[in-house]
């Protein structure tokens, strides 16, 4: 059964949520920390969206995922309860993505804690 995807109250949040949970199921998001600043970056709603955009960044996701399959993404917080598209972020590539990673795993890793219509 997938679990319930946690609920941040803004992106920074967000990005602090998914490095905490990356944390505690073994893997090291690094890459992900340096490129948002741990949740500090400047452009922060720029910075996401482009990890979310970018090709690198999904293939090195779908490597980890065999290895960590309930593994916490950004897309998982835009898709289930983040404000993706009053944000700036792109809500559709982040849907592709968590389908393509529930594809990866063979099952839903995450259900909604908060709905929101994007």
């Amino acid at each position: 059964m997938p679990q319930q995807v946690p609920n941040p109250g803004n992106l920074r949040e967000a990005v602090q949520l998914v490095i905490d949970q990356n944390r505690r199921v073994g893997y090291s998001p690094n890459r992900f920390r340096q490129i948002t600043e741990d949740g500090e970056a400047n452009d922060l709603v720029d910075v996401c969206d482009r990890q979310i955009r970018s090709n690198d960044t999904l293939h090195m996701l779908l490597d980890v995922m065999d290895e960590f399959p309930s593994l916490l993404t950004l897309e998982d917080l835009v898709v289930h309860c983040l404000d993706g598209a009053g944000l700036g972020i792109d809500v559709e590539m982040s849907r592709a993505r968590v389908e393509t990673f529930r594809a990866q795993v063979g099952r839903p890793r995450w259900q909604p804690g908060t709905t929101r219509d994007d």
